[in-house]
């Protein structure tokens, strides 16, 4: 009769490198709900944020690229990885299996696609639509700005503009 071997008790540095693989695997796991939240509302924040308009949109893409082919999420990796590392087990399927499923069935996968799909056009919709309405303006503004400059120039005397104008003096000269 064969008795189960004991795995060797680990030492207190091993334990909490052990520990630390596992609480950086939690942050992983963090940080890939925190991306998705922003796959979804992130076109939001760049209706507000303009600049992060393309970040999102990368996002959006690389979510479509691992949801529509058999691409890895190496966020998912990075996390068996680090689990594996820790002495737990790998998770038992992709995130999406292990932790979103807690939320909604299985059978539901389909309508939680078209839902985020639709949230991102209609983001999407409004950041194009603010950016149409805003272009005139800011364009009309850029004119008013250049047309009171150039009046405000012609009417001082010659060899005053560059003084009056305040932002074309070279760094250190003092006004006049």
């Amino acid at each position: 009769m064969s008795y189960p071997t004991r795995r060797p008790q680990a030492t207190r540095e091993q334990a909490q490198e052990l520990e630390w693989f596992r609480w950086l695997a939690d942050a992983v796991a963090v940080l890939h709900f925190s991306y998705l939240g922003y796959v979804v509302v992130g076109g939001y924040l760049a209706c507000w944020l303009r600049k992060t308009f393309p970040l999102h949109a990368l996002a959006v893409a690389w979510a479509l690229a691992v949801v529509g082919t058999p691409l890895n999420c190496p966020l998912t990796s990075l996390q068996n990885a680090l689990l594996v590392r820790g002495g737990e087990p790998s998770l038992p399927g992709t995130f999406q299996q292990t932790y979103l499923h807690e939320f909604y069935p299985a059978r539901f996968q389909s309508a939680v696609y078209v839902m985020a799909a639709l949230l991102v056009a209609a983001s999407w919709a409004i950041l194009a639509r603010t950016a149409a309405s805003r272009s005139p303006r800011r364009l009309a503004a850029v004119a008013r700005l250049l047309c009171d400059r150039a009046h405000t120039q012609a009417a001082l005397p010659p060899g005053r503009e560059r003084a009056a104008a305040g932002r074309h003096r070279p760094h250190g000269v003092a006004r006049p």
